[in-house]
């Protein structure tokens, strides 16, 4: 594990770090990716690596 919790950029919200991101959404929230993760051990989030969001609370 590492200490890359989250990444809160312009033109990106990202969590976990390592390889790739848990979870990263775009500037607009409305894109993203996920993959396995270093930080929190995890899978992809998704049934692939590119997500595009219908909500975001």
């Amino acid at each position: 594990a590492n200490r890359y919790f989250i990444l809160c950029m312009d033109n990106l919200l990202a969590f976990g770090g390592g390889d790739n991101f848990a979870l990263c959404m775009d500037g607009d929230l409305l894109n993203g990716t996920s993959g396995p993760c270093d930080t929190f051990g995890n899978s992809c989030l998704a049934h692939s690596p590119e997500i595009s969001f219908r909500n975001v609370e």
